[in-house]
């Protein structure tokens, strides 16, 4: 699979990881997780305060479409 960000995404995920520099790591585990499984278990089972992707899956690409904390998605 492949990830793709639109523009919007990319200012948001810069803005987020400016107040949030302690989950960057965490962040690309979930990335790397997603590319070769967007439906791996592991990345359903979360804790509140964890990083929330919203995303979009359609034939072997994965477009990321937002991101925040469960209180900034929801």
């Amino acid at each position: 699979m492949r990830l793709n960000r639109t523009v919007q995404y990319a200012k948001i995920e810069q803005k987020f990881f400016k107040k949030h520099r302690d989950l960057i790591q965490k962040y690309k585990t979930v990335l790397e997780k997603l590319v070769l499984n967007p439906f791996d278990y592991s990345l359903k089972t979360h804790k509140l305060n964890r990083i929330i992707l919203t995303i979009e899956i359609k034939d072997d690409q994965i477009t990321l479409i937002n991101i925040g904390t469960h209180d900034d998605v929801y």
